[in-house]
């Protein structure tokens, strides 16, 4: 979905704005709409799921990504232009170093996410019934609906 030269509005009228979605991001938070301008679930809008970990970026253009900065951002601009530039190697060891850092980033911070949505849900988490077997002779018991 693209943003409009205002900064502010979306392609989509019933979508929410640029800040509205940012703000989102920054807190974190779920939306009053969904990218199609639907009502989300109830109990989605305005609250933060507790495993909630943000996962940022060192790096300008996943930010403006996700309306942490805005696209005027010089540092944004130097990016997107590497990104976008002649130089098809420049801009490949831009995305991968790009790609690395969040991976990284997110493996560090998998497990925190993982330990706050155990702490709040206990036994209704997600990750009470859903863990990978531990050793090497454990047997992964499947649901009868995935056999």
């Amino acid at each position: 979905m693209a943003i409009k030269d205002d900064h502010e509005t979306m392609e989509n009228p019933d979508c929410m704005g640029w800040e509205e979605l940012a703000r989102c991001h920054q807190d974190p938070v779920g939306p009053a709409k969904e990218s199609l301008g639907d009502r989300p679930r109830e109990g989605v809008a305005g609250v933060q799921f507790p495993g909630a970990v943000p996962v940022r970026s060192a790096f300008s253009l996943p930010q403006a990504l996700v309306g942490l900065k805005k696209w005027t951002d010089p540092g944004v601009m130097y990016e997107r232009n590497i990104l976008l530039g002649p130089d098809d190697d420049q801009a490949l060891q831009l995305a991968e170093t790009i790609r690395n850092q969040l991976v990284d980033t997110y493996k560090c911070l998998y497990p925190l996410m993982e330990a706050r949505e155990q702490e709040v849900y206990r036994d209704q988490s997600f990750f009470a019934e859903n863990h990978v077997a531990q050793g090497v002779d454990e047997d992964v018991d499947l649901d009868e609906d995935s056999s």
